[in-house]
């Protein structure tokens, strides 16, 4: 059901039917991909909160060196999945206490 006032739909159902459209459209690896990059973050967060942005801006920088790779190559991006879960693995242990470049 659509609401329309003067012909014109609603922001909220255009909203709704976008998020629920970019929901349809993705991938396995992306998926995968999205579910790393909040991982990141979500360990972002168990960091001392003085260092925590290093994490946050080294997880984005990461994920946008890659962000030119062609979404059909499979090879590369799974590649770079297991690295950044590697990666991941890693910077999570309590012992590492901040990260810089």
């Amino acid at each position: 059901m659509v609401q329309q006032v003067n012909n014109v739909k609603s922001p909220c159902i255009i909203q709704l039917r976008y998020t629920q459209h970019l929901k349809m459209r993705l991938s396995g690896l992306q998926k995968e991909v999205l579910g790393l990059y909040r991982q990141c973050l979500r360990e972002c967060r168990k960091k001392p909160e003085a260092t925590r942005k290093h994490f946050q801006t080294f997880a984005r920088e990461e994920f946008e060196k890659s962000i030119s790779l062609d979404k059909r190559d499979f090879s590369a991006i799974e590649f770079l999945l297991r690295k950044g879960r590697r990666q991941l693995e890693m910077y999570a242990s309590p012992g590492v206490k901040d990260i810089r470049k």
